[in-house]
This record gives C-alpha cells, structure tokens and sequence, in this order.
C-alpha cells in the first residue's frame, strides 16, 4: 500500500573512535576485546571488570570534546558535550537512568543556556526556554502540554493554558489583563507562533482559504560513511525559511519542540563506535494558507498601527503549511568497541548481522559470533510520528519491531511538519 512505510536496505556506518570499553566475563580482559587511550580520549577511571566509568574524549586541538559517565550495565549515565573550534563552547548536558530513560537535558548556545527539559517516567514533565528579556515555562502532566508562562523582564506574563479542545492566550502587565482570547487545539494553516520561544499563539487569518494539495509518496534511506553524531534526516518538525541543516553540530533549537528528534539527540549525542540505521518517510498530503488581499491588507495595517500588541496576539511568524504522514526511524548503536582494527571489523560484521535479524525475523548470527557481540554494549531505539514513540523504545526482537511498525501503519496519518513563515513577507 503505497501509505505504509516500508523497510530499507541496511548498510553499516563505521565510526571507529575509541571511546568506550568492552564487557568481558572476568577481569582478565582478552587482549583482543581492551580499549586503551590514547592522545585524545583519556580515561578517568573503570570498573572492576573493565568497563569504562568516567572517559573523555578531545577535539583536534585538544579542547574538551565530551566528558561522559556510565553505568555498570554499560548504559550512559551522564554526558556534558562541547562543540567542535573555532566555536567551542559547552552544547547540552544529559543526565540518565539506568534503564536507559533520559532524567534531564540542557542545551547551550555560545552565549549561555538556552533550554531545559526535565522527565518524570521517561515522560516530559517541564521545560524552560531562556531568551532576551526573559524565559518562557512549559508544564506537562504525562507528558501533554498544560499550561505555557512567558515571564519578561519588565514584569509582565503571557500566559496559555490548554483544555480539552481549545487554548487561552492571555497577556498581564502590572497586574492587569490586556487581552485573553480562545483559540482552537487543533494546528491550522494561519495560527501564529514567536519564533524565540516557539509558543503557539491566535489565528488572524480566521476562515482564510487553504488549499489541499495529496502527495502519496514515501522516501526511504539508510544512513553510510563517517559521522560523529547520529542526525538522521526526518522531516523538521518547525520548519523556517532560513533553516539549515548541519550534522557536524547539536541543533540546540530544533531539540525545543521536535521531541523525537531531541530524544535521538539526548541518547546518541556523540561519537558511536558504530551505528546502523533506516528510516522511512510517507508524506500523505499538503495543506496551504491562502490568504486574500484582503486579509493581507489587515494585517499590514495592524503591524503599523500597533506591532508590539500584533506580536503578543499573534507571534512574528504564521503557520504557512502543514504537511502529514507518518515516519519510522531505527538505529542500533554499538558501544564499547576494543582498540584493535581486527576486533572491531569482527564486531561490525556481526553487528550489522544482528540488525538484519532485527529487521528481517531470520537468523544470521551463530553462537560464537554471538558470543563475541556480548563483549560489547548494544541498543536498538525505534522512533516514529506515533507520539507513544516520540521519545524511543527499546526494540529486543524482530517481533517486537513488526508489532512497532503495525501499530504505524494502522494508526491515522498526522502531522509531521510544519512550516512557517513571517508576516511582513504577505
């Protein structure tokens, strides 16, 4: 059917950085499974069996690359992640559970933090964005948006707050309420947003035309060659005019509100000893806003008259088009890798072995192959446009990978991009 996604070929990425060691069944590693340090990654400290606890790797010009923890299971406990010179400064930090959930993250931009997510459950309970002249608070309860609070410098509160079927923007300075309007839940082409804080706010283009557009195509890839962080190519789930994709760096504000693309980042925020993946993208169908003359005109003329009471109403960009499908992402990230070049080619062939098995349900791995992948940390994470899959789950077979890709394909098409635009370019 052409709307279900389908599986893609697998190809293997090698990323031979030796950044963290091999299990073993006693402390008397085999030479062929040790990792060593060496000029640029330096370790602090193992456990008793060999496992690292404490390593950190380094640029090129010996500046910090990433400072990182792990728990005795091999899981990533804590991680602090620096961007690459001539513009190195502190990127995120994350802080992790040991069954693999994400606790907490921060994201940082050269001239400080920019934002903060906390987890309760592995479900997002509470994120904070900082920017000039304030910061803005997003509250959650399992996970669903409750309650946004914009705190600025001079006092003042926009505040939105969510029900079951609509949203209330409300703006106080000094105490006293300017305006507070209602507005549907539902994300229509001409609903406004602030680009800074990436708050929903009213629609000003009311019963404007929209034109439907179907697509009905799917596009599937797998990621190969070298890459220091896994950044899988997904539809942005915000997406500007000026946006520009880099690979070679955390996309701090794409992780605000792209949830399943901040997880992929929070969990695999650095360098993979290797990692393969697929991904499969169906676009169902476009909807544009067509705004008339009419409608332009107005909105000029609201920008003159007053534009600073337009932006608290309306944001300084508009939702332009809104696209849906559905999309699928897996990735299996292999850790732990030895230093030797003979044991890692051996690991990387049997890897991409097991994630065959993972995505075909046939048999490929022996047992003594099987035996050498245990030396080794393994995770397998599928993401999907599903929101019960936006934050990953931990995939262990091949049926447990068919039944995700079933509760997919079964469920409606829904939104996977939006794009915006800003108003002074009616």
């Amino acid at each position: 059917m052409m709307n279900q996604l389908i599986k893609c070929p697998v190809y293997i990425i090698a990323l031979l950085t030796l950044s963290l060691v091999i299990s073993c069944s006693d402390t008397n590693l085999e030479q062929d499974h040790v990792i060593q340090p060496h000029e640029y990654f330096d370790i602090k400290s193992k456990y008793a069996n060999g496992w690292i606890k404490e390593a950190t790797l380094l640029h090129f010009d010996k500046s910090t690359a990433s400072n990182f923890k792990y728990f005795p299971n091999g899981g990533l406990e804590s991680i602090d992640v620096y961007e690459t010179p001539p513009n190195h400064h502190l990127s995120m930090i994350v802080s992790c559970n040991e069954d693999l959930t994400i606790a907490s993250s921060s994201f940082f931009i050269e001239t400080g933090k920019y934002s903060e997510f906390f987890y309760d459950h592995d479900q997002l309970g509470s994120k904070t964005v900082y920017h000039p002249g304030g910061k803005t608070t997003f509250s959650y309860s399992e996970g669903d948006i409750k309650a946004i609070q914009e705190y600025l410098e001079n006092g003042d509160v926009r505040v939105i707050t969510y029900q079951d079927n609509t949203r209330d923007v409300s703006y106080l300075s000094d105490g006293q309420m300017v305006f507070s309007e209602e507005t549907s839940l539902i994300s229509m082409p001409g609903m406004g947003i602030s680009r800074y804080n990436e708050i929903p706010l009213l629609n000003r283009f009311g019963e404007e035309s929209i034109a439907v557009e179907s697509i009905g195509t799917t596009s599937t890839a797998s990621l190969t060659g070298d890459s220091f962080r896994v950044h899988p190519n997904l539809p942005v789930w915000n997406l500007y005019e000026d946006y520009k994709r880099n690979s070679d760096v955390i996309d701090v504000k794409r992780c605000l509100n792209d949830d399943a693309f901040r997880s992929i980042t929070e969990n695999f925020s650095h360098q993979e000893a290797i990692f393969n993946t697929e991904q499969s993208v169906y676009y169902h169908e476009r909807k544009i806003l067509k705004p008339s003359s009419e409608i332009k005109n107005q909105i000029h003329q609201e920008l003159q008259e007053d534009s600073t009471l337009f932006a608290l109403k309306y944001g300084d960009h508009y939702l332009s088009e809104i696209t849906t499908g559905r999309w699928f992402y897996l990735v299996q990230v292999i850790r732990n890798m030895p230093t030797k070049t003979e044991s890692q080619l051996l690991i990387q062939n049997i890897a991409l072995k097991r994630y065959e098995e993972i995505t075909d349900g046939k048999e490929y791995v022996n047992l003594e192959e099987q035996q050498t992948l245990e030396k080794v940390h393994q995770q397998f994470h599928f993401y999907s446009s599903l929101p019960k899959h936006q934050k990953g789950i931990i995939i262990r077979n091949h049926e447990e990978y068919e039944q995700a890709l079933k509760e997919l394909n079964e469920a409606e098409v829904t939104i996977i991009q939006k794009q915006y635009k800003p108003y002074n370019q009616l």
